[in-house]
């Protein structure tokens, strides 16, 4: 839905007219929480722009929240998005990490479920770190799931990424 080239105002513009357009894609809402909380965190913004952004990060998760809580591929993601910067959705980090749970109960099996799981509820579990070593290293080589999440975008860009460092670890 945006580039890489990080015009934050051109992506954010055509993430709310997706969503205008359509207010229920669930794509553009996981691209829009994205794009707002990687902005918010990662991104350099004019300091008074800070609490507007902030604003519309809690407004289309809300938003979103109430139209998707029971998809799967929805929580998985927001999920994801809200473990880095739970603050932003007002919520706490235990509640991230329970929506993240929450998709993995949905669908055990799938691979990229699975990795969410044990790579965010439970980091301190020898266990789990190892399970999300190995789930890292599995989805990078499986090109069919490795593409889903490429197909995503930046944000399924940046989930490989995170599975790479993992993978070296």
């Amino acid at each position: 839905m945006y580039n890489t080239e990080k015009d934050w105002i051109q992506a954010l513009e055509l993430s709310q007219k997706a969503i205008d357009a359509n207010p229920t894609d669930l794509h553009a809402y996981i691209s829009i929480n994205y794009l707002l909380m990687n902005l918010l965190v990662e991104e350099d913004y004019e300091d008074h722009l800070q609490v507007f952004y902030a604003g519309l990060l809690r407004k289309y998760f809300l938003e979103s929240y109430s139209k998707f809580s029971s998809n799967k591929e929805y929580l998985f993601f927001t999920g994801i998005t809200a473990h880095m910067s739970e603050w932003y959705f007002d919520i706490d980090i235990a509640e991230a990490k329970e929506i993240i749970k929450q998709a993995f109960q949905c669908e055990p099996n799938n691979k990229i479920y699975q990795w969410g799981y044990y790579t965010y509820t439970n980091v301190e579990d020898e266990m789990s770190k190892q399970n999300s070593f190995t789930l890292s290293n599995e989805i990078i080589k499986d090109t069919i799931t490795a593409k889903k999440l490429i197909n995503l975008g930046i944000f399924g860009e940046y989930i490989l990424g995170i599975m790479e460092h993992i993978s070296k670890a």
